[in-house]
Order: structure tokens, then C-alpha cells, then sequence
């Protein structure tokens, strides 16, 4: 299984990667196993010239991969169950089989929305730069202004930028300001996590193992952070051990940075004051 773009360190495997990629299609190939290539955040790829690339596009490995595209995340249509499968002819027919013997056809609305958002037109190409442009610039700042509120503003070198993360968080919390510009203690965003795709952010809660809340309970495990975090803010995240995190003394959350400016500034204030309860 290979998620590239991945969930949830947001890094991308395109042309600078192309021998990792080589690297796993060959080991996958002399052993007959199928890669299954998931490219579900591939539209999200900040760098929209040199996107994620399938390894099924490299034809020494097509009959030997599996490639997911779908709609629901660059294009917010998660509900719509539109995808696409490509695969072997062998493959692609027992596919089409199983969806002929579970719902009889594709529902006319997904298939014109799929080849809407994923045909090779050149109207379409110019859409989608136009499109993904705008959304991943604005993916991109929503993650400088998460990392302002880890590390505090002054850690943004760009003054333009530095100053318009100062006004976003005035906007939306006027009265912890003075706070939030600080950063918050004892919290750290996962070295090598700084996403090149998609709305998440890997943070890293290590050091705030062993720490005893007002009540006096001590942090032991991720789920008593992360019960914690909930009763006293109704902030969630997804743990570590969700998303099979391979490091077993970190303490680690997933956290989307998809949400609203409102609601970053918002969630970072809460997780701020929590922390800053604990002893």
C-alpha cells in the first residue's frame, strides 16, 4: 500500500522521488504483489507542476499496480463517492464485476462528475491549475499560521506574512493575543512533518508525559492527553496509535489544518490553556 500523497506527514513522492518509487514498484514486482497506489490527496500536491506521480505511469510497472484516484478530498465531495480505479484488464474486470453484483452500475452523477474533474482536456487543465492554486496557497498559510501558534510568530522569518498571521489571530482571538503570539510551551510540531500535501500536521506531545493535570492525574498514555484535551476544550485529534504510528515513546496527534482560520486560532487556544493547567 502506497499513499502518496501521504496521510497524514503530507509528503510527496513526484519526479525528485522517482527512484524511491522505482525502488518499491521493483521489490513489489520480482515478488508478484500488486502496489496499491493511493492517490487520493494527488490534486492537493502544493507544487502544482510537479505533482505526485503514479507508479502505474511508468509502463514496466503498470500491469503490476493498482492506482485510487477519488474527488473527495481536493475537490470537498466526500459524501459523493466518486472514484476511480486503474488497473489491468484482469483486474478491472472482476472490479466491474463486483459493482455490477452489488449496485448493478455506476450512479450517472459520479461518472459525470469523474470525468469532469479528471479528463485530459486542455479547459480542464486550466481549471484545475486555477482551482488547486487557490486552495493549496490557502492550505499553505493555514499551516503557517497552525506552526505561529506551536512557535510562536516571531519564528515566521517573512515579514508580510509574519504580519498577516498577527492580524488573523487579532481577528479571531483579540482578548489571548498576547498569548497565542507566543507559541505554546512544551508542544512541537514532528520533526521532518512539514507537509508538502493535504490539511494535516503531525504534533508532537511527548513532553507532556508524566505531567499531572489540576486534578491531579497524570498523564500516562496518549489517551489521557487526548481525554484530557476533550473535557477541558472539546478538542480531538487522532492518536497516535490511530494512525499506527511507528515510534512507540512518542506521544503524537494528527491534526487538520483543513478547518476554518476561525477554528485553528480557536482549537490552538484551548490546546493552550490546557497545557498550560498542567504541572
Amino acid at each position: 500500500m502506497n499513499l502518496n500523497p501521504h496521510n497524514p506527514t503530507g509528503k510527496v513522492m513526484n519526479h525528485k522521488n522517482l527512484e524511491i518509487l522505482k525502488g518499491i514498484a521493483e521489490v513489489c514486482k520480482k515478488r508478484n504483489v500488486f502496489v496499491i497506489d493511493d492517490l487520493v490527496y494527488r490534486d492537493l500536491t502544493y507544487d502544482i507542476d510537479d505533482l505526485a506521480v503514479p507508479i502505474a505511469s511508468m509502463p514496466e510497472y503498470f500491469n503490476n499496480t493498482i492506482s485510487l484516484f477519488g474527488l473527495s478530498k481536493a475537490y470537498g465531495v466526500a459524501s459523493f463517492r466518486a472514484a476511480v480505479v486503474v488497473a489491468p484488464v484482469a483486474i478491472a474486470d472482476v472490479l466491474t464485476q463486483k459493482i455490477h453484483d452489488s449496485m448493478d452500475s455506476m450512479p450517472v452523477l459520479q461518472v459525470a462528475a469523474v470525468a469532469g474533474a479528471l479528463n485530459g482536456s486542455n479547459r480542464r487543465y486550466r481549471e484545475f491549475r486555477r482551482y488547486t492554486r487557490q486552495l493549496t496557497c490557502e492550505y499553505q498559510y493555514r499551516y503557517h499560521l497552525i506552526y505561529s501558534l506551536v512557535y510562536g510568530v516571531n519564528k515566521i522569518t517573512d515579514k508580510k506574512l509574519r504580519d498577516r498571521i498577527k492580524r488573523t489571530i487579532r481577528r479571531y482571538a483579540k482578548e489571548d493575543y498576547k498569548m497565542l503570539v507566543r507559541g505554546c510551551p512544551n508542544l512541537a510540531i514532528r520533526k521532518g512533518m512539514e507537509p508538502e500535501s493535504g490539511f494535516f500536521t503531525v504534533f508532537d506531545f511527548t513532553k507532556l508525559s508524566g505531567k499531572k493535570t489540576p486534578d491531579g492525574k497524570e498523564i500516562k498514555t496518549e489517551q489521557d492527553l487526548l481525554e484530557y484535551f476533550f473535557v477541558n476544550g472539546g478538542v480531538m485529534y487522532l492518536m497516535g496509535g490511530n494512525i499506527c504510528w511507528p515510534v512507540a515513546h512518542e506521544m503524537v496527534g494528527r491534526v487538520s489544518f483543513g478547518v476554518s482560520r476561525k477554528a485553528i486560532v480557536n482549537n490552538m487556544r484551548l490546546i493552550g490553556k490546557a497545557i498550560r493547567r498542567l504541572k
